[in-house]
């Protein structure tokens, strides 16, 4: 349980991790020297026999990466400040993890504005994935699924909140979040162990996530540097997934078609500055071909999707 200075979300917060706390063995609270008394109301008001309290410098994936690697549990889930989970959430992540086998269970959860507004986030990759599932069905992702939606979704994240996910405990703490890449931390994670993680999804419900009007989107030309950056230093992960290597090797001339159309059609539109900005960014990413192979490999695994939700 990562916490700095969010007093007023760790109040409201705290009495939804009291319904479903004796379920852990133990519970880290990383504080970052929060001043608003944050770290005192949590040591008043949380109280549990595998109570843990670390203290450390300010960074969110840095406090992660401390807390997780203080865990002792089978299991390991990251409870942010402003997000809750149900019980029944709870214990269903945990049944399926271990019925599946999987490495980490992804959900969806209800997205909550400051307003308190419930609303979908249906843009998120995931979204749409468990929208096409049967309601409260439980799926393992193949290694191909895995690594055409980690990449595909970046700079966003195929695992949504984590505040709606389990890990299991050996394997998340002997794989930390990547600390290079900003508030991308979790996005690089999974592109980078998207080859070797037994990734589930459910597509119950259960859980909530804040979003934050004090966010700033990022600009598209922001966007775009993120993206060719986390293209470029997770790239390694593509060259292990033996499944994607097959395909890249039989889509190769087909990629290079594609470019070309799409280059083609940009400069039929007189759409300069984007034909320039695809050049760039092929010439950039000297293995585009495997980027871009995982957009058709995206285009197969969904019509395989289609056709075992049949």
């Amino acid at each position: 349980m990562p916490v700095y200075n969010c007093l007023e979300l760790i109040k409201s917060g705290l009495p939804h991790v009291h319904l479903w706390q004796d379920l852990a063995d133990e519970i880290i609270v990383v504080d970052s020297f929060s001043s608003d008394g944050s770290f005192e109301y949590i040591v008043e008001n949380l109280q549990h026999p595998g109570l843990c309290v670390i203290q450390r410098p300010r960074g969110l994936y840095e406090s992660w990466n401390e807390g997780i690697a203080a865990t002792k549990g089978r299991h390991v889930y990251i409870s942010t400040a402003g997000d809750t989970i149900t019980r029944e959430q709870m214990l269903h992540l945990l049944t399926s993890l271990e019925e599946g086998a999987a490495d980490a269970i992804v959900s969806r959860p209800v997205f909550i504005s400051d307003s308190q507004e419930h609303r979908w986030i249906e843009g998120w990759r995931t979204a749409r994935l468990l929208a096409a599932m049967p309601l409260d069905s439980v799926r393992m992702l193949s290694k191909e699924e895995s690594c055409a939606y980690s990449f595909l979704d970046c700079p966003g994240s195929l695992l949504g909140s984590l505040a709606s996910d389990l890990f299991r405990g050996d394997f998340l703490r002997a794989r930390p979040f990547p600390t290079e890449y900003g508030r991308f931390g979790d996005t690089a994670w999974i592109m980078r162990h998207c080859a070797d993680c037994r990734l589930a999804v459910t597509s119950r419900v259960g859980s909530t996530f804040l979003h934050h009007s004090s966010e700033t989107p990022l600009a598209p030309e922001g966007h775009f540097r993120f993206h060719r950056r986390l293209m470029l230093g997770e790239r390694h992960s593509l060259r292990s997934a033996t499944e994607l290597g097959a395909l890249r090797r039989l889509l190769r001339t087909y990629v290079i078609l594609k470019i070309r159309c799409r280059l083609l059609w940009l400069a039929k539109k007189n759409r300069r500055a984007e034909r320039s900005s695809l050049i760039s960014f092929v010439r950039t990413f000297r293995t585009y071909t495997a980027y871009l192979t995982i957009r058709i490999a995206q285009q197969m695994t969904a019509a395989r999707i289609r056709w075992r939700l049949r």
